[in-house]
């Protein structure tokens, strides 16, 4: 499965469904969060059963302040509506990024 881009109302949707989401939030002129989508992708195609979205920050800014985005790249895993787990920053990310919640 690749990654999906959704819109702030989309995630909610996802989320409101109860589906399993890891979600990028990103910005496009922000060079570390380009340089983890394709790690995004491949965790993505890894996982094909999973569902996995970018949201952009840019054209979403809601959507940060509703999912408690506190800095770019960011990256959050809902179960069941709620947070389990947020890994902020880019070197954080690379090196904490799994399926364990």
């Amino acid at each position: 499965m690749t990654v999906q881009n959704v819109t702030g109302a989309e995630l909610d949707t996802i989320v409101a469904e109860g589906q399993e989401v890891t979600v990028l939030f990103y910005v496009d002129w922000c060079g570390p969060c380009r340089a983890l989508g394709p790690e995004v992708e491949k965790y993505a195609k890894g996982h094909p059963k999973k569902t996995v979205v970018k949201v952009n920050v840019g054209t979403n800014p809601e959507a940060a302040n509703k999912y408690g985005v506190p800095g770019l790249p960011n990256l959050i895993r809902i179960v069941k509506g709620e947070k389990v787990r947020q890994i902020d920053g880019f070197r954080r990310l690379l090196h904490e990024f799994d399926e364990s919640p």
